[in-house]
């Protein structure tokens, strides 16, 4: 039992439950409630794919990262403690294997998209995570991309700002990327990964994430000064451009990495209520 719940948990449930979740307000409110308009079996199987493929990235990662996490989160670290090397790579190869089966009966471009965001993850682990913002806007374009993808889902896809929303998604996980190298800090200077934090320092890294969610506020502003949809929606995006805003403040002021878990946790909120906005539509 100990076991199978470390499985669990390397998978990472919450960012899966919040990926779901954000799969199902999609793919529900584009085809208006209404099961007839949703492209069936193929809404299930893409849902499937990301949800492996984004499983399996996190698993690799835990694999790759045992030195970091050991001085990064000892009392969180998962493998070898619980789950040897051996038993995390397999499990890695059978949730791979089970994305790419079901990317293949969606569709064949989708099935080229997830082996080819399972393979630059896969490289994120080993290279890219040592170039400094190269593996962060890797992550946030996979992240955009699982956004953008469930418009396979949908018959129609004319409901759903899904370009704005993706650019959003992009923008925000960017910036999250970049906060959670600050907090990885001490265990990527351990094992000489030079991430954007580590070669140019806290400050620069802050300053930087900050000016990065400027593009996301003028997404999330984009409804009301352009008059989009109804009122309800230009209200519920007009709150987010203005907590983007106020967080961006916050991150440009701040000068250690203390706070760095509490903005992660609030932009990755901030991300989910800015997808809420669609049931506005």
């Amino acid at each position: 039992m100990l076991r199978a719940g470390a499985y669990f948990r390397l998978m990472r449930p919450v960012n899966l439950g919040i990926l779901l979740l954000t799969q199902f307000l999609l793919l529900a409110k584009g085809s208006g409630w209404n099961a007839e308009l949703l492209r069936f079996p193929a809404c299930f199987l893409l849902t499937l794919a990301i949800l492996g493929t984004a499983a399996a990235g996190n698993v690799i990662n835990d694999i790759h990262d045992t030195a970091t996490d050991a001085i990064n989160k000892p009392q969180k670290q998962l493998i070898p403690d619980i789950i040897s090397r051996k038993q995390a790579l397999t499990f890695y190869f059978l949730l791979l294997s089970a994305s790419l089966v079901a990317a293949w009966f969606t569709e064949p471009g989708f099935f080229l998209f997830c082996a080819s965001g399972s393979l630059l993850l896969y490289f994120y682990t080993r290279e890219l995570k040592g170039i400094p913002l190269a593996g962060n806007m890797l992550i946030a374009m996979l992240t955009a991309a699982a956004v953008f993808s469930a418009r396979l889902g949908l018959f129609d896809t004319t409901g759903i700002p899904f370009a704005e929303l993706s650019a959003l998604s992009f923008f925000v996980n960017l910036t999250r990327e970049l906060i959670k190298d600050v907090q990885d800090m001490p265990g990527d200077q351990a094992a000489g990964i030079h991430t954007y934090p580590v070669r140019y320092g806290i400050k620069s890294t802050h300053h930087l994430a900050a000016w990065l969610l400027i593009p996301a506020v003028v997404i999330a502003a984009a409804p009301l000064l352009f008059s989009f949809e109804t009122w309800p929606f230009r209200l519920h995006y007009t709150g987010a451009a203005l907590l983007i805003l106020w967080i961006s403040i916050h991150i440009y002021r701040l000068d250690s990495p203390s706070r760095s878990g509490i903005i992660s946790r609030n932009l990755k909120l901030i991300l989910f209520y800015g997808l809420l906005g669609i049931l506005w539509l």
